[in-house]
């Protein structure tokens, strides 16, 4: 059995477009899993061919489309925020250091959670690292930028200020698409913006 990858899903793309389906009248029994049906117990049956367009996601169409037009747009807004990440923690020590403890931190904070954790649902855990994640970033950024005791340089201020910038231009290029293509906004905005 070939595995499931790109190079195969585009080698066996005719077998894509062939489907087949069929019902079996079970009426009156209780089909046991596992048990096998009779063809007499056949009702209707079927076989389709796709012609026209290839409608998934992972197919050479939407790959193009999405390397045009989504790439860039997610690509865009990721260059304004490590951009704005790398200068403002590089340029500052001291900074530096109190990202790494945000680091180890978190690091402590997410095995201590799985190691306790009883495993609940993926939006409870979701919430949870989250609220991890934040409060990380609370302790060892957050406070002590705003209380002052790790002031910023001007170069640094700079470049927030400028990331900030690029993100409001991303956001609004990406809602802009969004609209024009009638996307929903749950789905495009989890991707770019």
């Amino acid at each position: 059995m070939e595995p499931d990858n790109a190079a195969n899903f585009d080698r066996y793309g005719i077998w894509r477009r062939l489907g087949a389906s069929a019902t079996f009248n079970l009426a009156g029994e209780s089909p046991v899993a596992g048990s096998s049906v009779d063809f007499k117990q056949l009702s209707e049956w079927s076989l389709r061919f796709r012609i026209l367009g290839d409608r998934s996601t992972r197919s050479a169409g939407f790959t193009r489309r999405w390397n045009q037009v989504v790439g860039p747009k997610v690509q865009a807004r990721l260059n304004a925020l490590t951009g704005a990440i790398r200068i403002t923690i590089d340029s500052t020590p001291a900074l530096r250091t109190a990202a790494d403890d945000a680091s180890q931190r978190l690091t402590a904070s997410i095995s201590s959670y799985f190691t306790s954790s009883d495993g609940g649902s993926a939006d409870d855990r979701d919430a949870a690292l989250t609220q991890l994640i934040l409060s990380a970033l609370r302790e060892s950024i957050y406070k002590p930028v705003s209380s002052g005791a790790l002031p910023l340089t001007r170069p640094v201020n700079q470049a927030i200020a400028q990331a900030v910038d690029q993100l409001v231009t991303t956001h609004a290029s990406c809602l802009s698409h969004r609209k024009r293509w009638g996307a929903s906004s749950t789905s495009w905005t989890s991707l770019c913006c």
